[in-house]
């Protein structure tokens, strides 16, 4: 409506300030390139992808790391939201989080005994949890096939074949063969 009536806005702080003077009800805030750097700087590297992004037409937070989210606005109150299920509201945590049976190792793995090769176990790489097949070992480290994560607990072996070296300490447990969810995932046991 603006431009329609002559306004000339060349960029997104023009914009910011030709709305502020329409005297809107909406609470506006103009970020500038600089607080945006600041903020990519100070933003981990490996935070997880929040699962159907482009559906998500509202977000609420309601403390770190943890989000709500709905395919369609919610009018709920804030105090209500987080209880909210009106609008197939989903919650979403950027904190990782280790399911308690692999919290801690239950057994030490005797790496000495030859018949843990063929053997699956779960292992950590990146603060990451992945279950794979271990196929060699030397004095201090172990050779594993990999699967690949697709969710919180859903793995999938890739086309290439993920063959690494791990230290035995990143090696937390050996489990029973993941479970099947669908015809390509799968599941570890908790």
């Amino acid at each position: 409506m603006l431009i329609s009536h002559g306004r000339d806005i060349q960029d997104a702080h023009e914009l910011s300030e030709a709305l502020l003077e329409t005297n809107t009800s909406i609470k506006l805030f103009f970020v500038n390139d600089d607080t945006v750097e600041q903020a990519l700087e100070r933003m981990p590297s490996n935070l997880p992808a929040v699962p159907a992004t482009m559906r998500i037409h509202q977000v609420v937070t309601l403390a770190p790391g943890e989000i709500l989210s709905h395919d369609v606005s919610c009018m709920c109150s804030t105090q209500k939201q987080s209880q909210c299920e009106c609008c197939n509201t989903k919650h979403f945590s950027f904190v990782k989080k280790v399911p308690d049976s692999l919290s801690q190792r239950q057994t030490r793995i005797h790496w000495e005994d030859p018949e843990v090769v063929g053997q699956w176990c779960v292992l950590t790489y990146d603060k990451d949890l992945f279950p794979g097949i271990i196929l060699a070992m030397d004095e201090t480290h172990v050779q594993v096939k990999c699967m690949h994560r697709v969710g919180s607990n859903r793995f999938f072996w890739p086309a290439r074949e993920d063959v690494l070296w791990y230290v035995f300490d990143d090696v937390l447990e050996l489990i029973p063969p993941p479970k099947p969810v669908t015809t390509r995932h799968m599941e570890i046991p908790t």
